[in-house]
């Protein structure tokens, strides 16, 4: 599957699955080693069990203590506390040109 594809990545136990549109697929590995092999300059950690494509942000929700990302696919995946300060750094511009 072309790295292209992957909108978002869910840890699933000793799994992660691949978000790709309106499909996924369930692959045996960590989402610490596929985080590694994927581009930090594409792809954020956004909870210690969900990485997504940053430019599949549409949006960045944080209400009440608990933030959100939404992507472009209609997936809101959630940020936890820890990972929020990552999502700061992305510019509005960045978070506009989606």
């Amino acid at each position: 599957m072309p790295v292209a594809a992957i909108d978002w990545v869910a840890a699933e136990r000793d799994y992660v699955r691949i978000h790709t549109g309106p499909k996924s697929y369930l692959i045996r590995q960590s989402i610490g080693a596929l985080e590694a092999r994927l581009d930090p300059g594409q792809f954020l950690r956004v909870h210690r069990s969900a990485l997504v494509r940053t430019d599949r942000i549409v949006r960045v929700r944080h209400a009440a203590g608990r933030g959100a990302v939404v992507l472009s696919t209609g997936a809101e995946v959630a940020v936890s506390r820890r990972h929020m300060g990552a999502l700061k750094g992305l510019t509005r511009s960045s978070l506009a040109a989606v």
